[in-house]
C-alpha cells in the first residue's frame, strides 16, 4: 500500500519514490465514508504499534497507476 521506493540512501536521509497523483478532498471524503482505505497490518520494530503514515489527511494518499497508495511515511517497512 506504500508508494514504491525507487532508491534510498544508506541511512535513509534521501528516499526516491514514484510520483503519485494526490487525492482530492472529495475523493478522500468518499473513500473515508465508504471504508475504502486498505487495512494496514504492519507492526514496526520500535514497538509503538503506530502506522508509518496518517490516515486522516488527503495529501498523505495518492493514485499511482490507478492504485491507491500511501505517500507520507517515515518508518522503515
Amino acid at each position: 500500500m506504500l508508494c514504491p521506493v525507487i532508491a534510498c540512501s544508506p541511512h535513509g536521509a534521501v528516499l526516491l519514490a514514484r510520483a503519485a497523483i494526490p487525492l482530492s478532498q472529495s475523493e478522500f471524503d468518499e473513500l473515508r465514508q465508504a471504508d475504502g482505505f486498505p487495512d494496514w497490518d504492519y507492526h514496526p520494530f520500535d514497538g509503538d504499534g503506530e502506522c508509518p503514515f496518517e490516515f486522516q489527511k488527503p495529501d498523505d494518499w495518492g493514485w499511482l497507476a490507478g492504485k491507491l497508495v500511501a505517500v507520507d511515511y517515515a518508518t522503515p517497512a
